[in-house]
């Protein structure tokens, strides 16, 4: 007795999900929408390598560690800084992208009240009821 395929998917082996190295890669980043928590310093797309290079080795020699610990807390500490740096970009181009469109939802928004008040009017006086039409 043979199985439907969507049973023997799971049953025989893993289902779904990349094969190659390359897929694995691109899958790596499929939820990553700001970056504050990314896999990697660089987020593919947004970021360049060299920009991150250039940032960690201006921390790392500011900051001057002395030994592993020192070395450790100064590498987590421009890794951070580095991704709050990106969070205000995000947010930055968030409200940036929030502004730009904000004059053309108020704009909509005027004419559905229009259109609705329109309507209202229209209504009223083609069904002969005078509330509203002729003063008492």
């Amino acid at each position: 007795m043979s199985l439907p395929a969507e049973q023997s998917n799971g049953a025989e082996g893993p289902s779904g999900g990349p094969k190659t190295e390359e897929g694995k890669e691109v899958a790596r980043w499929n939820a990553t929408r700001h970056g504050i928590r990314s896999p990697a310093p660089v987020v593919p797309g947004v970021e360049k390598a060299e920009d991150w290079e250039e940032y960690r080795d201006g921390m790392l020699e500011d900051l001057a560690p002395l030994g592993t610990l020192e070395l450790a807390l100064a590498e987590r500490v421009t890794l951070l800084s580095w991704r709050l740096h990106r969070v205000t970009r995000f947010e930055t181009g968030a409200i940036a992208t929030s502004q730009e469109t904000i004059e053309g939802d108020i704009h909509d928004r005027d004419r559905f009240l229009s259109a609705i008040r329109h309507k209202r009017f229209l209504t009223q006086g083609v069904s002969g009821d005078s509330r509203g039409c002729h003063a008492r």
